[in-house]
């Protein structure tokens, strides 16, 4: 998918849940919602918080794996 098509889908899935802004994160760009990082469009991958009760589920997904800062997961 490309990145434009990305940034759309995302923007659309957000619409309506609460206040959406986007803000330039780290290499991509984030998106918030009421002032909360939800999703960040990173290179050619997403960043997503999953929320500390999927935690362990989604890492066990295909292709997920967590964020790293400073060589250390960031839970949730």
């Amino acid at each position: 998918m490309e990145r434009a098509q990305l940034i759309e889908q995302i923007e659309s899935q957000l619409a309506g849940r609460g206040e959406l802004t986007e803000s330039r994160v780290l290499d991509g760009d984030g998106y918030f919602i009421d002032g909360h990082l939800v999703v960040a469009v990173m290179g050619a991958g997403l960043c997503v918080d999953v929320g500390r009760q999927v935690w362990d589920a989604t890492l066990a997904s295909d292709g997920v794996r967590p964020l790293l800062f400073a060589d250390q997961p960031v839970p949730g």
